[in-house]
């Protein structure tokens, strides 16, 4: 694979030479009819930039032409459509070139600069592996597509038999420890959850308890406890009361407890703002005030010291605050 303008993009080398610790890759022209995009399996996964990004990109290469290479895999053999190299990393950048080259009576567009591994240099796993991380580094990504990226990751760790697989995923993706497992769970959504996870109409914590049951469970869910508007009929504290491993066969029934356990808890915490004096509060207690230093000395029942939740009431405070301010 003989190429000419062969450039340096130490960045771009850094991130590679951590995925393959290749020191002697090189950067091409290759000729746009000769790749393929990324396989629809793995693109299928994230989703598309949007126009005004396209425009933004189209632009920055006209004026200042590619600033990062894409990177492609060597294939085994040439493809029906007479392909040779498929994209790891670059699909939109390739979409701009193809783009400019309807147009482009110099031909200057008929190439694009390519890092290129050779079909020999990775396997599968890794061609997977450095398409899951050059898009979570270069791009924006919406929550279901963290996940998947975490989810991917893992699994080629596990194959690896490296050692607390999570963690390691976790740190690479830099994503906390925490947050590793809640993000995992998330692939098991069913597509309307992804959607309502992706707009923020429900948190990671619900996501995560839903992506446990089945998405015939989490269709009836959805379906029972008010679609779309899910977040308000189920707030996030009611989740609180939903065990981890909650089978699926109980999963409606164990909901259901959970509302009803969450508004009890509602209705007595109302019941104990409004009347204050059943709620055991402390009011026993005596104040002394030291006129020369303005300390003010708080002594209480300490068999009531647990009750405690306020310390002064206002009209006390009221009363010391001229000496202590």
């Amino acid at each position: 694979m003989d190429g000419s303008n062969e450039v340096k993009n130490e960045s771009y080398r850094g991130h590679i030479k951590k995925l393959n610790k290749n020191d002697n890759m090189k950067i091409y022209d290759i000729p746009l009819f000769r790749i393929a995009h990324t396989r629809k399996e793995w693109r299928k996964n994230f989703s598309k930039i949007g126009d005004q990004e396209k425009i933004m990109l189209l632009e920055s290469i006209k004026q200042n032409g590619l600033l990062h290479p894409i990177i492609v895999w060597e294939m085994d053999k040439e493809d029906v459509d007479g392909h040779t190299f498929e994209i790891l990393a670059g699909n939109n950048r390739f979409d701009m070139y193809q783009y400019l080259h309807k147009s482009d009576e110099n031909n200057e567009y008929a190439t694009i600069p390519a890092l290129c591994y050779r079909y020999n240099e990775i396997d599968e796993n890794q061609a997977l592996e450095i398409f899951v991380d050059t898009n979570y580094v270069q791009r924006k990504l919406k929550k279901t597509e963290i996940a998947y990226s975490l989810k991917t990751k893992l699994k080629i760790l596990k194959e690896r038999k490296t050692p607390n697989a999570l963690s390691k995923a976790a740190e690479e993706l830099n994503i906390a420890r925490t947050w590793a497992y809640t993000y995992s769970k998330c692939t098991e959504l069913i597509d309307e959850f992804k959607r309502l996870l992706d707009e923020d109409k429900i948190t990671l914590k619900i996501a995560s308890k839903l992506g446990n049951w089945s998405a015939n469970t989490q269709k009836q869910i959805y379906n029972l406890f008010g679609g779309d508007e899910i977040k308000s009929h189920l707030p996030e504290k009611v989740w609180n009361y939903v065990p981890a491993k909650t089978s699926d066969e109980s999963a409606i029934h164990t909901i259901k407890n959970a509302l009803n356990k969450y508004n009890q808890v509602r209705e007595k915490d109302k019941k104990s703002v409004d009347n204050p004096k059943e709620n055991s509060l402390l009011d026993d207690y005596s104040l002394e005030v030291d006129q020369n230093s303005g300390v003010v000395t708080l002594m209480f029942n300490k068999n009531k010291f647990y009750k405690i939740k306020k310390l002064i009431k206002k009209e006390d405070y009221d009363k010391y605050y001229d000496i202590v301010k």
